[in-house]
């Protein structure tokens, strides 16, 4: 199934230089997107289902978490995002100075290939 790209930086559609739209043609690609898409959607962003997201701010990214807490819930998002069937490598950094928490994650897809996907949130 192909899917419009994003640009991973702004969550906008992406472009040729053509103008054209770009399309991903494979399934991981699409499964890489599905994935960065739900890392990134923050808890209550959607107004269509406001339970959707990550509760990057309401949970997870307060002092009361250790890093620990963080990084297993972020585990279970990834595995349980349609088309991930495994996590191959999984590393995070929590800066508390910036509040910013980043991810680098190998994942398996349901096709047999493996991805990486990189994300500051």
């Amino acid at each position: 199934m192909n899917d419009f790209k994003l640009q991973n930086d702004v969550r906008d559609l992406s472009v040729t230089e053509n103008g054209d739209l770009e399309v991903i043609d494979s399934e991981i690609g699409n499964n890489l997107q599905r994935l960065n898409i739900r890392l990134r959607t923050y808890r209550g962003e959607w107004f269509l289902d406001t339970n959707e997201g990550i509760p990057w701010v309401q949970e997870l990214l307060n002092t009361r978490n250790n890093k620990s807490s963080v990084d297993t819930a972020i585990r279970q998002a990834i595995i349980n995002t349609q088309g991930i069937v495994g996590i191959l490598s999984y590393e995070s950094e929590q800066d508390t100075g910036s509040n910013l928490y980043k991810i680098r994650v190998v994942v398996s897809s349901s096709d047999g290939n493996q991805g990486t996907i990189e994300i500051e949130v």
